[in-house]
Formats: structure tokens, sequence, C-alpha cells
């Protein structure tokens, strides 16, 4: 079960699959499950990481699956971890991957609810119908003409297969009003989800393997001219990869760092993944 999170302009939807999901399907039963409000869901007023793991226990209902290992892409990990929190019983959740998660500690909080999750917050109300009216549709354009480009550069440089007639549709449909609109909504919804998701402790009970980018060090080097900004950002690197590797230790899961990757792994590196999936399914003694 691929789940996706979000890029630096807060896209997040099964696009990110598109080199991913053929690949593992060359082997296994795999679903890419996008949240309300992204691709080709229907939408709702109601839209959160949270609330997406009560959606995605009535999907796997509907599709009748009882047993699903999860893939959870940065921010993903929220619903995931509330989905084995609340529905461990329910299904067989027999693994979970981490890739690039968000981080549930103090300083690396303080960093995702910041600029721009908290402007989202406060201006929500006045920016849905700004977004209604068009006025955010030339810029949403123009970031995902930067994007496309970027993607493709990944692809080339890395030799990866991509369905770009999958992708193409994924990022069309993000220019509509309600997408747009979603976006900003769960963008608003992101410093309550990471509260919650605060509260979960580590999962020890089954492996969880977790995939650590340094897209950070990009960050940090671009402040170069900002002392403190950059020692935050080293500090949060930091943080975050003792805790993926203290997560994965302590549910004999595997910690993968990847050095010089980029932060959208499952288009630059998806056999990096699938490598990640072998392994998890041995240990579960999965077919």
């Amino acid at each position: 079960m691929l789940l996706a999170g979000p890029n630096y302009n807060f896209h997040s939807d099964s696009a990110w699959f598109a080199a991913l999901q053929p690949l593992l399907a060359q082997q296994y039963r795999v679903y890419s499950i996008d949240r309300l409000g992204n691709a080709f869901s229907s939408t709702s007023d109601d839209l959160s990481y949270r609330r997406f793991a009560d959606d995605l226990a009535l999907v796997l209902q509907k599709l009748q699956e009882t047993q699903v290992t999860l893939v959870a892409f940065a921010s993903s990990s929220i619903s995931a971890r509330w989905f084995y929190q609340q529905y461990q019983q329910q299904f067989t959740i027999n693994a979970m991957l981490y890739i690039d998660p968000d981080i549930p500690l103090p300083h690396s909080l303080s960093l995702y609810q910041g600029y721009p999750a908290d402007w989202y917050l406060a201006n929500l109300p006045a920016l849905l119908p700004h977004l209604a009216a068009g006025n955010w549709s030339a810029r949403t354009k123009d970031k995902l003409a930067v994007e496309y480009e970027e993607v493709q550069q990944l692809a080339a440089q890395h030799n990866v297969s991509v369905d770009w007639n999958y992708f193409e549709q994924i990022m069309q449909l993000r220019l509509l009003i309600p997408q747009q609109q979603a976006r900003a909504t769960e963008i608003a919804a992101y410093i309550a989800d990471l509260d919650s998701y605060a509260t979960l402790p580590m999962i020890s009970a089954i492996p969880v393997s977790v995939i650590d980018s340094d897209f950070e060090q990009q960050q940090i080097e671009q402040a170069a001219n900002e002392p403190e900004l950059a020692a935050a950002l080293q500090l949060w690197q930091q943080e975050g990869s003792a805790w993926s590797a203290e997560q994965a230790s302590l549910s004999n899961g595997q910690y993968i760092a990847l050095a010089d990757s980029d932060h959208l792994v499952p288009l630059q590196q998806p056999q990096q993944i699938k490598l990640a999936l072998d392994w998890l399914f041995r240990q579960a003694q999965l077919p």
C-alpha cells in the first residue's frame, strides 16, 4: 500500500509513485491510495492526514484486503502511524516502510509547524475564496512546470522508467481549483496532524524500516549565509537520522541512509525501495 506525502511545494499525490508502482507490480499486488482532495479522489471539507487513516480502513474493507504492508512517503507517516494505532486489531499489518518520514520530536516539529503551515492555518478562511477566483492558478502552473523538469532530470540521471502518461495526468489535476483548495486545507490541518502524531510511541511489534535521504543537505548549503537557519536545519537533519535509526532498531527493521539523494526517492531510486520491501517481506516470511 503506497501512501504519498509532499514535496517542497506540498504537492502530495500518487504522481510520486509513477516509477515505483509499475516496478513493484512486477512482483507484488500494489495499491496507491490518494487522500481526499488529491489526484482522482473526491474531496471533502474535512481533510487531514489523521482523517486519511480512517478512510484507508474503509478502502481496505472495500478491497477485501485483510493483510497489508504500508509504504509511507514523507508526511504520510502520520497517516500510516495512526492507521497502525487504530486498526492493528482489524487488519494484519505485516510491516511498514517509512521514506523520509516526518520526525515527531520537538525541534523538527517546530520547523514543520512554522512557515508555511502557520500562515495557511491563519489565512485559510480568506485564502479559499481567493483560490476559487483563480488567483493562484498561474503560479501553480509555473511551479508544476519546474517540478516536471526536475523529475525528468532525476529520472534521466538515474535511468528510471516512469509512467509519464500517469504522471502528467496527475500534474494536470493539481491545477484544478478544488485540488488547490484541498492542498491549502491540508497544509492548514498539518499543525494539528503533527501534534497528534507526536503523542504516539515508536512501533516495536512489527518490522519498520526507514529510508533516510540526505535531502536536507541542499537546504543547509543554501542557508550558508544565514548561520542561525543553517544550524537549525543541521539539527533537524541530525534529529531525523537519529530518530529514524532508533525506530528501525527498536522494531528489528532496516535503517537505510541514502547519500546524495533527492527527497523524491520514489522517483529517483525506486529500486532501493523495492530492495527494502523485499527484505521486509523476507523478515515477515511473506510470499
